[in-house]
Formats: C-alpha cells, sequence, structure tokens
C-alpha cells in the first residue's frame, strides 16, 4: 500500500509543477495543492489522490535502461483496480486505486 500511496502522490506533485519544476502558482487558485485520501472497510482501502492538473494518466512502454515511467505500472501490479476520474468540482482529476488487504 506505502508504494501505491507513494507512486500516486509523487505523480500528483509532478502534475502540481510548471515546466521548470517549482510548484505552478496562479493568481486566481495560489499555489497548487494535492490531496489525498485513504478509505477502507478492513478488506479492501480506496487510495484516492486529487491534483489541479486536468492531463489523465497513461500507462506508458518503457525501456529496459529508462530511469522512470515504471510508477503506474507498479499500480496497476499491485492493486485489484485502479483509474481516474475528472473532478466534479471543474478542476482536476482524482487517481484512485484499490488494494486488497
Amino acid at each position: 500500500m506505502e508504494l501505491v500511496v507513494s507512486e500516486l502522490v509523487a505523480n500528483a506533485v509532478k502534475a502540481s509543477m510548471d515546466d521548470d519544476g517549482r510548484p505552478r502558482y496562479s493568481a486566481e487558485n495560489g499555489l497548487a495543492y494535492v490531496q489525498m485520501r485513504l478509505s477502507s472497510d478492513r478488506v479492501v482501502t480506496l487510495v484516492e489522490v486529487w491534483d489541479e492538473n486536468t492531463g489523465l494518466p497513461e500507462l506508458t512502454q518503457v525501456g529496459l535502461y529508462d530511469d522512470g515511467g515504471r510508477g503506474l505500472m507498479l499500480v496497476a501490479a499491485l492493486s485489484r483496480h485502479w483509474g481516474w476520474d475528472l473532478s466534479r468540482h471543474g478542476t482536476g482529476k482524482i487517481v484512485w486505486a484499490l488494494i486488497g488487504l
């Protein structure tokens, strides 16, 4: 579960940065931020991570010697299901994973 949370939060933080790797800031919304929620019924745990970026996550093909790009592949391998939803509030997306306990 720690790895899934780590990967989803790291992706959300990266999505909240500008092209120079600094936290995104706008006069309208202020400093970008990330939210995470864990919900459990003691059988499964739902991990949800929200960020303001509407760019959707996608699994990518990576080469053997690539330094990154395997995060969502790990999330898919370690969770029962994973996916994303656009925020109902009109800003950003929620990436989620359902993990069996």
